[in-house]
């Protein structure tokens, strides 16, 4: 029998972070980029133990241990029956800094065996203290808090992604900017359907089930047929348009996707439960920038 939902674990973690006025976390526009770029930068001094390959890590011959590869330089496992033509593969974390005044709220989700990872995250968030100006005020795993007097517990709670139940939530308010293709070009306010942000998301999850999980052989194009004759009620979105600055081109990189509200219809439990998961899973591009998170109300 074809299991109804993805199989995967994972682990969110919250970080309260307080930063101060001139804190780039803050004064930066996108706080996705400013964030990811800094913890990616440290997490490269910190922990790559070739210099030889700093700048180029697909051919180190510790890339499939070393621990900065695995997570920022995520690649394709040779004997993947998946993604054959591409080399890298959805990165085994995402990584959502919102930002509410001095406060920054970062959300990191790191699914299968890598939630074991988060203490390389902590690492790097306490060594990007001094010269980011701010202070680690809480880390929690749920209702746990996890940081005392300095020290990290490592007891973890995890989520299995097939016991998330479904609510009676039926508003998607997505916080950061959903960046979603369809034949080819970015889905707009103007063009947002249902159907384009359900494949999507199947797509996602399945990926994730794939390489951080159990492989899900559901019935994809029943779903995509169920999807495909639902539509949002009602839509309150726009486009926001924001960009990074990427050190590796040297040039700006557009970033910017669809935020705002949109009200579902009824759908059947196993469309809701998906949606649920898709939460912490995130959808569309560049998730571990922050894009892609939404939440149900």
């Amino acid at each position: 029998m074809e299991p109804e939902l993805p199989e995967f674990k994972f682990a969110e973690f919250a970080l309260e972070i307080e930063a101060e006025e001139d804190s780039p976390f803050i004064t930066e526009h996108f706080t996705g980029g400013t964030v990811r770029g800094s913890v990616l930068f440290k997490a490269k001094k910190l922990f790559c133990v070739n210099p030889s390959y700093f700048h180029n890590c697909s051919k180190c011959i510790l890339s499939n241990k070393c621990v900065y590869a695995q997570l920022f330089e995520t690649q394709r496992p040779p004997d993947s029956a998946v993604m054959k033509k591409y080399r890298d593969i959805p990165h085994p974390f995402v990584m959502t800094p919102l930002k509410d005044g001095h406060i920054l709220d970062v959300r990191i989700v790191l699914f299968g065996d890598y939630v074991e990872y988060f203490p390389y995250f902590y690492l790097v968030f306490k060594s990007l203290r001094q010269p980011k100006k701010y202070r680690i005020k809480s880390i929690k795993n749920g209702n746990r808090e996890l940081l005392k007097n300095g020290d990290l517990s490592r007891d973890f709670t995890y989520i299995s992604s097939s016991e998330i139940q479904c609510t009676n939530r039926k508003t998607i308010s997505f916080l950061t900017p959903l960046r979603i293709k369809h034949n080819g070009r970015y889905v707009s306010e103007s063009n947002f359907r249902f159907t384009y942000f359900f494949r999507n998301l199947v797509r996602r999850l399945s990926l994730i089930s794939y390489f951080y999980g159990k492989e899900w052989n559901t019935d994809f194009a029943s779903l995509v047929e169920q999807s495909e004759k639902i539509d949002f009620t009602e839509k309150n979105i726009r486009w926001e348009n924001v960009e990074r600055y990427s050190m590796r081109a040297k040039s700006f990189m557009p970033m910017g996707g669809i935020v705002g509200e949109a009200v579902l219809p009824e759908i059947t439990e196993k469309l809701c439960k998906l949606i649920e998961i898709g939460h912490y899973a995130r959808v569309g591009k560049n998730t571990s920038f922050g894009q892609g998170y939404y939440i149900l109300k």
